[in-house]
């Protein structure tokens, strides 16, 4: 009923995630996985895997994760056989993706929707945006960490292959995909995400380029109004990365700076003072 399609390079994540997904996905599935040590983008093994697939369902996941509900593929089915407008499901996303140079999160309690488990070095959190007993919420970006679609609506999408390396491939799809069809986030799908995100120098040199792209633009809402909260919260992100000077220069000129993110714009230019900076900020609540 559901095929799963991962991209694989670390046997250990492979095998861990391989033995959650088969004590909880609670219907028939297969297992599509494309072993990938750098000879692929994300766009180009997720179209290899999707054009192998058997069942209409089609989940893309990362490896470096592990499932915590029970027949989550019971849910997941259940999903698209009450709402054929049903495009797209995933675990985290936004209401809007501007057109400043971020990921898929605004950085504000406005428009970003999650429920997942990040795991980090001294523990895990649980990340969620669940207020009362809501299943799901309507979403237009979604994170590539966990998705699924229908293979018949991948079939008029795809992934766009033009993006190279295991960046935008999801910003990319899901905003497509949202261009005809419902997005959603389910708050009864819940995984552990082992990995924090890979915002290093590729993913900002990719990001810029992205975004600048003519083909790219239609796809991202104008408004702006939030811009404010969304730099302060990309720049307070990005700081400590391993991101070069050239690159914090190139991405400051494109993403701009207001009153409210200036000084968490100076952290960042200047990551060897932003560790002072960004703490005398939180001290006084910013």
């Amino acid at each position: 009923m559901i095929s799963i399609i991962v991209s694989s390079h670390k046997k250990d994540d492979y095998l861990s995630f391989l033995g959650s997904l088969r004590s909880t996905i609670g219907v028939p599935y297969e297992l599509i996985k494309i072993d990938n040590f750098n000879q692929y983008s994300l766009a180009e093994a997720y179209n290899s895997g999707a054009k192998k697939a058997k069942f209409e369902v089609l989940v893309f996941v990362h490896e470096d994760v592990t499932f915590n509900s029970s027949d989550w593929g019971i849910t997941l089915t259940k999903l698209f056989e009450e709402d054929q407008n049903l495009g797209i499901v995933g675990v985290a996303g936004a209401l809007k993706k501007s057109p400043l140079p971020t990921g898929w999160g605004t950085g504000t309690a406005w428009f970003d929707r999650i429920n997942l488990i990040q795991a980090y070095d001294d523990g895990e959190q649980l990340q969620t945006t669940r207020k009362a007993k809501e299943s799901m919420e309507p979403v237009k970006v979604i994170d590539g960490v966990f998705f699924a679609t229908k293979k018949k609506i991948w079939e008029k999408v795809k992934f766009d292959e033009s993006l190279v390396g295991y960046h935008l491939y999801d910003i990319d799809f899901s905003l497509r995909v949202t261009e005809s069809y419902l997005g959603i986030i389910s708050y009864e799908i819940l995984l552990t995400h082992y990995s924090n995100g890979n915002y290093q120098s590729d993913w900002i040199q990719k990001t810029l380029a992205y975004h600048l792209r003519e083909d790219k633009i239609p796809l991202f809402d104008p408004d702006l109004s939030y811009a404010s909260k969304s730099r302060r919260a990309w720049y307070k992100a990005l700081t400590f990365r391993g991101i070069s000077t050239t690159l914090r220069v190139a991405y400051l000129k494109q993403m701009g700076f207001d009153l409210l993110s200036c000084v968490h714009a100076f952290a960042f230019r200047y990551p060897v003072f932003g560790k002072r900076i960004i703490n005398l900020l939180s001290v006084i609540g910013l």
